[in-house]
C-alpha cells in the first residue's frame, strides 16, 4: 500500500510538474502577444502623433501667411530668388527646411505602410512645385547630406534634371507608385 501511495504521489508530482510548464509556456506567450500589441499602439500613437503635427503646423503656417503679409512677402521674395537680407534669408531657410522635413516624415510614413500612396501624393502634389523653385532646391541641397537615404534618393529623382541631383536616369518618381516598406526591413 505504501508503494501503491509512493506511484500516486510520484505521478501527482509528474502532472503537477507538466500543469506548472504548461503554465510557464501559456504566460511567455501572453507576455510575448501583449508586448506586441503594446509596441504596435505605441507605433500608430507616434505615427498619428506625427501626422497631426505635420498637419496642425501646416495650417499654422497657411494662417499665419493668410494674417501676415510681411511672411507672405518673403516667401513670394525667397521663391523667385531676390535677394533677401540675411535675417529674411534665414527666415526663408528655416521654412524651406521644415517644409522639406515635413515631407521626409510622410515619407517615412509611406515606407512604414502607416500613410497610403495616396495620401502621400495629396500632401506632395503642391511640394512638388517648390522643387522647380532654384531658392528651394538651394535650400535642400544644403542640408540632404542630413537626411534619410531613402528620401535622399527620393528627392533627387523628383528635383528637375537641370538642378543636377539626378543619381539614376531621368526618369521621374510618381509618388503613388513607391512601394511600401515593410516595418523592420531594411529602407
Amino acid at each position: 500500500m505504501l508503494e501503491a501511495t509512493q506511484i500516486m504521489a510520484n505521478i501527482a508530482g509528474v502532472v503537477a510538474a507538466i500543469g506548472v510548464m504548461v503554465s510557464l509556456i501559456y504566460l511567455a506567450i501572453q507576455v510575448r502577444d501583449n508586448s506586441r500589441l503594446v509596441s504596435e499602439n505605441t507605433k500608430a500613437q507616434l505615427m498619428a502623433g506625427d501626422l497631426s503635427s505635420n498637419d496642425g503646423n501646416r495650417e499654422l503656417f497657411m494662417e499665419a501667411l493668410v494674417k501676415d503679409p510681411d511672411l507672405a512677402a518673403l516667401i513670394l521674395r525667397g521663391y523667385s530668388g531676390e535677394e533677401l537680407s540675411e535675417i529674411d534669408r534665414f527666415r526663408f531657410e528655416t521654412w524651406a527646411r521644415m517644409t522639406v522635413e515635413s515631407h521626409m516624415t510622410f515619407f517615412v510614413l509611406l515606407e512604414r505602410g502607416t500613410v497610403t500612396g495616396e495620401i502621400f501624393e495629396y500632401w506632395s502634389h503642391s511640394f512638388d512645385r517648390l522643387l522647380r523653385l532654384p531658392t528651394f532646391v538651394d535650400v535642400y541641397k544644403k542640408m540632404r547630406k542630413d537626411l534619410k537615404p531613402s528620401f535622399r534618393e527620393y528627392m533627387d529623382k523628383k528635383t528637375p534634371p537641370e538642378f543636377g541631383l539626378h543619381v539614376h536616369s531621368n526618369e521621374r518618381t510618381d509618388s503613388t507608385k513607391l512601394e511600401t516598406v515593410s516595418p523592420g526591413a531594411p529602407a
